[in-house]
């Protein structure tokens, strides 16, 4: 997002350095008074009751705008039955897809391994094959496929490739 997070809460009159307000209380500590009806805090700083909650008030409702137009971010989000079942129904999905894609890939190395590249390694090496279309190569390659010629000499390498894969630890 860049800086327009931040540029956007200074023109609605909030800076990064504006006080965190908690809002779980709306009640003022009880003001220590003197003779003369002014109101002090526990340091010893004069206050204004009357201000404070002015200006609690404007930085509620400057929180809300922000919320709406999506600059800032509940803090506490709602933690609801509902948003928990959705985090967890994510997360299962997640590992589902994760096991899925660890499988295909497994799948997909396994079959490169066996036939799409040795092919792949005929074409690259000889010239003549660069000149025949693909069709006519796929047809002189069913036409001369041989077990022990094009499945057997990858399969030490393949199969311990599957073999590795089996104790990989999954990607999360």
């Amino acid at each position: 997002m860049g800086m327009q997070g931040p540029l956007t809460a200074q023109a609605l009159g909030r800076s990064p350095y504006d006080d965190v307000v908690e809002w779980d209380d709306d009640h003022d500590e009880p003001p220590n008074t003197n003779d003369s009806g002014q109101q002090y805090d526990h340091r010893g700083r004069p206050i204004n009751p009357e201000t404070k909650r002015i200006n609690r008030d404007i930085i509620r409702s400057h929180n809300e705008v922000m919320l709406v137009i999506g600059v800032a971010e509940q803090e506490n989000p709602t933690t609801n039955p509902e948003a928990e079942s959705d985090k967890r129904h994510a997360m299962s999905e997640d590992d589902v897809g994760i096991n899925l894609a660890f499988s295909a890939l497994r799948c997909v190395d396994a079959a490169g391994a066996f036939g799409l590249d040795g092919f792949r390694q005929r074409v690259l090496i000889y010239k003549r094959y660069s000149h025949i279309p693909f069709w006519d190569l796929y047809a002189q390659s069913r036409n001369t496929f041989s077990i022990s010629r094009d499945l057997l000499p990858v399969y030490p390498s393949s199969s311990h490739l599957l073999k590795i894969h089996q104790f990989w630890p999954p990607h999360q």
